[in-house]
């Protein structure tokens, strides 16, 4: 196929590698073309209810989450 994870592959190499941020750069954002699968699926499967979309995203290891992961969605520019 397109040489990138599906939703599930990624959930399950998230929950194996328990990083503190994931972000995600390719899925299908909302109301866009299909050509991967939904962002939304990817987040369910991680459990994150909350989704957060950024215009940029800026790395502080004080900011980082101790205990869970986060995602991390950015607008397409």
């Amino acid at each position: 196929g397109n040489n990138v994870l599906g939703a599930n592959e990624a959930s399950d190499l998230v929950n194996q590698l328990e990083p503190r941020i994931v972000i995600p750069h390719s899925f299908n954002p909302p109301n866009g073309k299909l050509l991967f699968e939904p962002v939304d699926k990817f987040a369910k499967l991680l459990g994150q209810k909350e989704k957060e979309w950024l215009p940029k995203f800026k790395v502080a290891k004080r900011d980082l989450p101790q205990d869970e992961t986060r995602l991390v969605l950015l607008e397409k520019t």
